[in-house]
């Protein structure tokens, strides 16, 4: 971008919502995506030119239709809380950020409707007011935008009841904004709105969320340990799968990941493995009768907090437990694994094949057409001990070989990662957002047009 761009943005938005320091622009362009060695190594030199706060809706229309115009390539970040690079740049260009575009424009009859800057934390603290919570969120609640989760990321908090994002209708309605000379804008509803679920913002930018909801329950917060591997594992399996616990969240951690949590430390014994446990509060003391029956041992015990807050024992689950264990040590890294049937077997077999190099991270997630039996299924995020690229590739190759599925954490394209789920709608939806291919361009590299791709030394 030139001199002359800039004067022309000035022109668009107020210069205080234009930032151009580029400490600043540098950490607006990154993500969490430094989880993975080679994301960090990959994208290190990638960022844009600057970086917009956008005010509001009618800005947002005048810099997309100036960029447009001017072929400058755009990408769209929220709370910047993802871990695949999504909101990083590949060819410059502007970035925009949303979170002022933030107002929760409704809230009635099991459904809300709000902007794309809303942040978690309070969208789910204004759904209680209503008797409402959301069906899933993530583990980044407290600093992640809607529109960012909605776009960006795929589980989380609530999983184990309600599925994923794409899972159980939880998105009614999306309202995205086209990138052409006329910004137009496009409701889809339903089904229809799927293939703009993961989609790391390439299909179009997302101005207005509706989302059902679940009704509103009060949770108390479980820690329970035992030395007991396969004892622990398949207590936490049983009481996932069990109806009569109204829960939103069964997490177990191996001891060595456990360790990392410090917080923790007085609670959760060293040298025993954990499980973190949301259950509804009518069901707490049944819950502990049940661990004790099994020999388990209930170590924290947190009662219900409304409205909710940190610190809450999410914070160590999902995706931040990559936070605590890079504070441990950064050779930690991690991947993405569905073990199907015979979970446990599987684990074992990796943890054989793999001494010392992979522990075992498994949230109960409700189940996807990928896998047929148990309702509810674990999927992992095992923790790894980064040594090399070809190491990486070894333990995924060999999960595979036994059965697993594995989503690489790895790669920043959507071909490497979640696009084969509704590919060819994909492809079809930013070819009617995006004709000229500016909107995070790279990331989408099957998509043909790439009016950039020739700057690429």
């Amino acid at each position: 971008m030139t001199e002359d761009h800039f004067i022309k943005l000035s022109e668009i938005v107020p210069s205080d919502c234009i930032v151009r320091e580029d400490t600043k622009v540098e950490k607006y362009s990154k993500d969490y995506a430094w989880f993975s060695p080679i994301l960090k190594r990959e994208l290190a030199d990638k960022k844009a030119d600057a970086v917009v706060l956008v005010p509001d809706r009618d800005a947002l229309i005048e810099i997309i239709r100036w960029c447009y115009q001017e072929t400058i390539p755009v990408t769209i970040r929220g709370g910047g809380t993802g871990n695949y690079g999504q909101c990083t740049p590949l060819f410059g260009g502007l970035l925009l950020e949303l979170m002022q575009i933030d107002r929760i424009i409704s809230a009635a009859d099991g459904e809300m409707t709000m902007e794309p800057g809303v942040r978690i934390f309070d969208l789910e603290n204004e759904a209680r007011k209503h008797g409402m919570e959301m069906r899933c969120m993530p583990s980044t609640w407290v600093k992640s935008s809607i529109a960012g989760f909605i776009c960006g990321g795929s589980g989380g908090i609530g999983s184990i009841s309600y599925g994923g994002t794409a899972n159980g209708g939880m998105v009614k309605q999306l309202k995205i904004l086209t990138l052409e000379a006329k910004p137009r804008i496009l409701s889809f509803s339903e089904d229809d709105c799927l293939p703009a679920i993961n989609t790391y913002g390439t299909t179009g930018v997302v101005v207005e969320l509706t989302l059902r909801m679940a009704s509103k329950r009060q949770y108390d917060q479980h820690i329970f340990t035992h030395s007991d591997f396969d004892l622990l594992f398949k207590w936490c399996h049983k009481i996932a799968n069990d109806s009569s616990y109204p829960k939103r969240l069964v997490t177990f951690f191996e001891d060595a990941i456990s360790a990392t949590f410090a917080p923790l430390a007085k609670q959760i014994p060293s040298d025993e493995h954990s499980a973190f446990i949301l259950v509804d509060v009518a069901h707490s003391k049944r819950l502990i009768e049940d661990a004790e029956h099994s020999g388990i041992k209930s170590v924290h015990f947190i009662d219900a907090i409304e409205p909710l807050r940190p610190p809450y024992i999410t914070d160590y689950t999902w995706n931040h437990t990559m936070l605590w264990l890079y504070k441990a040590n950064p050779d930690w890294t991690y991947s993405q694994i569905d073990y199907g049937e015979d979970a446990l077997d599987k684990i074992h077999a990796l943890k054989k094949k793999f001494p010392e190099e992979i522990y075992t991270h498994i949230e109960w997630v409700k189940a996807t057409s990928k896998w047929k039996g148990d309702d509810v299924v674990p999927g992992g995020g095992p923790a790894i001990l980064y040594s090399s690229d070809e190491r990486l590739a070894e333990i995924s190759e060999y999960a595979e070989s036994i059965g697993c599925a594995v989503t690489s954490p790895h790669v920043y394209h959507l071909e490497e990662g979640y696009f084969e789920d509704y590919r060819d709608s994909k492809m079809a939806l930013k070819e009617l957002t995006d004709p000229a291919g500016i909107l995070n361009p790279g990331k989408m590299s099957a998509y043909p047009k790439n009016p950039f791709v020739q700057t690429v030394s």
